[in-house]
């Protein structure tokens, strides 16, 4: 199958397309392999990407449009190398009573946080509703990158500056 997408490239495209793949490939492979524990999506996600790049003008642009969400997203699977615990301290009280202080919730003469009243008050409704808001949070901003890459190349960089800027920032908040 592969093979047969090879060859409805263009022969100028073939030659650049396949050194991106290939040094693209040996990253990723040998970083799947030898640094972090390899899973099945990890090869799903390379079969993916290794048949847009070859299937059609158009699903190789998308691919390369999307390289930067590509390498954001190895670089967080990657972060499972250094755990957190053992580098810095976790902590665990000071992030509850600071949630406790800001938004407590006094019930039966104490205060709570919302998480500890919602579990005495389980509404399934709710639950249903929660869920798939919590469900979204990874393909809608991906949609709207889909969206902006077919409409305004130069808005999908901004928006994806925005999200490298607020994932810095955040970590910089929680880890200092």
């Amino acid at each position: 199958m592969i093979v047969e997408i090879i060859k409805k490239v263009p022969d100028e495209r073939k030659n650049q397309d396949f050194k991106i793949w290939l040094g693209f490939s040996a990253f990723y492979l040998i970083w799947c392999t030898t640094v972090i524990d390899s899973r099945v999506d990890h090869f799903l996600f390379y079969l993916l990407i290794t048949t847009f790049l070859f299937w059609h003008r158009k699903t190789r642009n998308f691919a390369l449009g999307f390289a930067f969400f590509i390498g954001f997203w190895i670089i967080y699977d990657g972060l499972r190398v250094f755990p957190n615990y053992m580098i810095n301290t976790v902590h665990i009280d000071q992030p509850y009573l600071l949630e406790k202080y800001l938004f407590g919730i006094s019930f039966n003469n104490e205060i709570i946080t919302p998480n500890e009243y919602f579990r005495s008050h389980n509404q399934p409704f709710l639950d249903v509703i929660t869920a798939l808001f919590y469900l979204t949070w990874v393909p809608i901003p991906m949609l709207l990158a889909a969206y902006l890459f077919r409409k305004n190349t130069k808005a999908l960089l901004n928006y994806f500056l925005l999200l490298v800027y607020q994932s810095t920032w955040l970590c910089h908040l929680l880890l200092f």
